[in-house]
């Protein structure tokens, strides 16, 4: 099955060798060709990328108007990405393809013969033509079987005239660049490099996985500060952290035509990010123009249907929103009985008295209730303040009495000196 997916890219690779006829040239020619059929997602991800700044201010104020309703803020971040026409993984869909490339481009170098070539399997298994050649002229490699195909493309590429009539479908294949084999795994034991003779080839194929993490973490870098998303998300800080070390480890357990393809894809997306940001500058603010006016209108919007809402509210017409939970439903329910128990208790004189947390109602106290059993020793030895006498009723009509003599007497004083008179 991945043999299947590689076909095509070691077809690309191979006719790519045959054009310039070496082997690291057409590596870093098919990291360009690869890079330019990507480039319409980049340019795509990257306007991905404008919009969401763009909006960012509406979204905040979304989440202020709706952050405790999650269906409507749901409702609304929907309507706003459509309006603005952003698809959220369209902006990282460009990354995730290229992994899949790097992976069928693995198998093309992996099985050089089956996948580049295209020589039928039948021919290097057990019994096959090429298989009983290579037995025949002594073949071994101290190479792992997991890249023993590598191994034979050399040795077949050495002794050529041998394997010729075998298969229309060889070709001679030089794995070698800048003197060294891009067919062999670099080794990360550097202290063994003074024991050999061979000193440049052993520390060239060291250095390039260190160069292709050096050039993933530039392209991060890069690509995250012209765009403007550097610093915004801690993921983003911990995956540019993360994919050096990934690629160098990935890079000491292959061939080193799998970091040659990476720097070159790298190097060229850097260029790429210095190009796109000149001319997304301009575009930027055009769009940021744009933006603003758009969400001048969904302010008017949303301002008119606040005051539509609140003419409706007091008419009694509003409709009930289909997105409200069931929960705020019963609760919204329980506090307008609540308020009509209220209204109606308030209407009727009714007061409730609580004591203790109990209502005041005998029976809800149970039987070992004590009025006093909270009350401090002090409260309950302190006598209580002496009643005033009350003033009996027989005493004090005689005082009565004596006022209207009092008054009779002086009113007879006043008749008897008239008479006189």
């Amino acid at each position: 099955m991945l043999q299947a997916i590689g076909k095509p890219f070691g077809w690309l690779l191979l006719k790519l060798y045959e054009l310039t006829g070496n082997y690291g040239i057409a590596l870093i020619l098919f990291a360009v060709v690869i890079r330019l059929i990507l480039m319409p997602f980049t340019v795509k991800s990257r306007l991905g990328v404008m919009k969401t700044q763009l909006i960012a201010p509406q979204m905040k104020e979304l989440e202020k108007r709706h952050g405790s309703n999650s269906p409507k803020y749901a409702e609304e971040v929907r309507k706003l990405y459509k309006e603005e026409g952003i698809k959220p993984l369209s902006s990282c869909l460009w990354a995730f393809i290229q992994f899949p490339i790097l992976l069928a481009l693995y198998q093309a170098i992996r099985y050089p013969l089956t996948v580049m070539m295209g020589v039928p399997a039948a021919l290097l298994q057990s019994g096959g033509a090429i298989a009983e050649k290579l037995t025949e002229l002594g073949f071994s490699t101290t190479m792992s079987s997991t890249y023993a195909q590598i191994a034979q493309t050399e040795f077949i590429s050495k002794n050529f005239e041998a394997f010729r009539g075998l298969s229309d479908k060889l070709v001679q294949i030089d794995f070698s660049f800048l003197g060294l084999n891009l067919g062999d795994e670099p080794s990360y034991k550097f202290w063994t490099f003074f024991e050999t003779s061979d000193f440049w080839p052993m520390l060239g194929l060291f250095l390039i996985p260190l160069l292709t993490a050096l050039a993933t973490y530039l392209q991060s870098y890069i690509t995250m500060k012209k765009s403007g998303t550097a610093g915004e998300s801690e993921m983003l800080r911990s995956t540019m952290a993360a994919m050096p070390i990934i690629m160098l480890l990935f890079c000491f357990s292959m061939p080193a035509a799998i970091g040659v393809y990476w720097i070159a894809g790298s190097v060229f997306t850097i260029i790429q990010e210095l190009i796109l940001s000149k001319v997304f500058a301009k575009k930027y603010m055009q769009e940021t123009l744009a933006a603003e006016e758009r969400a001048r209108q969904r302010e008017m919007e949303w301002e008119n249907r606040k005051a539509d809402t609140e003419i409706k509210r007091k008419l009694g017409t509003t409709e009930k929103n289909p997105n409200t939970s069931k929960k705020k439903i019963q609760q919204q329910e329980r506090l307008e009985r609540e308020a009509k128990q209220a209204d109606w208790e308030k209407e009727h004189g009714i007061r409730k008295e609580k004591q203790g947390g109990i209502d005041d109602r005998p029976n809800a106290r149970g039987r070992a209730y004590d009025p006093d059993r909270f009350k401090s020793p002090a409260e309950e030895e302190e006598p209580e303040p002496a009643e005033e006498p009350e003033v009996l009723g027989s005493e004090a009509e005689p005082a009565e009495e004596n006022t209207e003599d009092t008054v009779n007497t002086e009113e007879n004083t006043e008749k008897d000196v008239s008479g006189n008179e």
